[in-house]
């Protein structure tokens, strides 16, 4: 008897589960974003291009070639070790919010325990859910791949 007295208990998770994602489901969302936001770092700091490349969003990769990402990459990379140093970054208090096919990440960048900048509310990365997956979108017209179709209308912000 005492068998069945605990087989409910995850018969409700399973079905609180089904239901989240059924209703979509935020919590799935804001961990799939933080996920990408972590590989972002890793392919940063491995300086693995083609990674990052492909975590950019479709209009993105459309606009941009790889071997314009790669050079621009490349030389934000110098930049970086002209100014901080050579290190991995590490990014801390990641925060997530979407908002339906939106989503908006906060974080601090930290070197040798250092914050270097801060992403806040008021300037997060962006990313942008197509086909069920989440991409990164480059907010910045400096950007090569800086497509006005990747950001979030008019009325909905980070």
């Amino acid at each position: 008897m005492k068998r069945f007295a605990i087989l409910p208990v995850p018969l409700l998770v399973l079905a609180l589960t089904v239901v989240a994602v059924a209703c979509g489901g935020g919590v799935g969302d804001e961990r799939e974003v933080t996920d990408l936001v972590k590989q972002q770092e890793m392919a940063f700091n491995d300086e693995d291009w083609y990674t990052s490349y492909q975590m950019m969003s479709p209009n993105y990769r459309a606009t941009c070639s790889y071997e314009e990402y790669e050079e621009f990459s490349q030389e934000a990379r110098a930049m970086w070790l002209a100014l901080f140093g050579p290190g991995n970054v590490e990014l801390i208090d990641i925060s997530v919010r979407v908002e339906g096919e939106w989503a908006y990440a906060t974080y601090k960048a930290v070197l040798e325990g250092e914050v270097l900048w801060a992403l806040t509310s008021t300037t997060p990365d962006i990313y942008r859910k197509v086909d069920g997956r989440w991409y990164d979108v480059a907010e910045e017209p400096m950007e090569p791949g800086y497509n006005v179709a990747d950001l979030p209308p008019e009325g909905v912000s980070g």
